[in-house]
């Protein structure tokens, strides 16, 4: 038998009717066993809850993968956007901000569905039995029900966006190309930022603003933070990607992509 928990699951072989009665005189250990169990297990997925230094190496969208995804979106879909907005007469600056552009907006437009589906499951918490282990029993039943929701949730996430939010910003006057690569790329990040934003902590992006026109420079460029777009520099001109952090201030999964420049 596979070992899932430090408790394995009673054997049914084990189980004997009483040969007077017809109950099982082991009836209660079995109670016992499976109660233990699932305590067991709901207290693994707590110990896993909201502790961005354990690993779930089984999960398909676990953090370092999805940094891994998040940089071949720019290299793969956020290329041949550009390439195409480019051919539609499009200045390289006004590119590399629509483009980046939906990253912001996607990434708010998670993290506000992610917390509708936070507030619903909080609700469920006054029903839950106010035993000694209740809080652990709802805890692991709210997360394996948060992974159930967020599957399911996934493409209408995707929908929503692709048919509210993109009519409203895309830009105009650009081939049929143009747009249908603009319209792939949307769709991929938005996918990409929903698994990110579900994390438990959620995946955070740091971003840096662009420099005010006409002012001293702000940010001084951090090679271990970003890379360098076209140019190097002291300091930092404007952001073309954003730094991938494990969660809010936490270690980095993948740099950002920012211009440099001097005074």
């Amino acid at each position: 038998m596979e070992v899932i928990s430090a408790v394995q699951r009673p054997s049914q072989a084990h189980i004997i009717a009483h040969p007077a009665s017809g109950v099982r005189p082991d009836y209660d250990a079995e109670a016992k066993s499976e109660s233990l169990y699932r305590r067991s297990e709901n207290a693994a997925i707590l110990l896993r809850d909201n502790n961005p230094n354990i690993t779930d190496l089984s999960d398909r969208n676990r953090p370092t993968l999805l940094a891994e995804r998040f940089s071949e979106l720019y290299s793969n879909e956020y290329t041949d956007a550009f390439e195409e907005l480019e051919k539609s007469r499009y200045r390289e600056g006004a590119i590399i901000y629509h483009l980046l552009r939906v990253v912001r907006l996607a990434f708010e437009h998670c993290h506000k569905w992610n917390s509708k589906i936070e507030h619903e499951l909080k609700l469920e918490q006054n029903e839950i039995s106010k035993l000694d282990h209740g809080k652990i029993l709802f805890r692991g039943k709210k997360l394996e029900e948060k992974k159930i929701i967020v599957i399911r949730q996934k493409d209408m996430v995707v929908q929503d966006f692709m048919e509210t939010t993109i009519p409203t910003i895309l830009p105009q006057k650009i081939t049929p190309k143009a747009e249908l690569q603009y319209k792939r790329y949307s769709e991929c990040c938005v996918e990409i930022l929903w698994w990110m934003c579900v994390q438990n902590p959620p995946i955070h992006l740091d971003w840096l603003h662009d420099r005010p026109k006409n002012q001293a420079p702000e940010y001084k460029f951090d090679s271990n933070l970003y890379r360098s777009y076209t140019l190097s520099g002291e300091y930092v001109d404007f952001c073309v990607w954003p730094l991938v952090r494990l969660h809010k201030n936490g270690p980095i999964l993948s740099k950002g992509i920012a211009q440099g420049m001097h005074k």
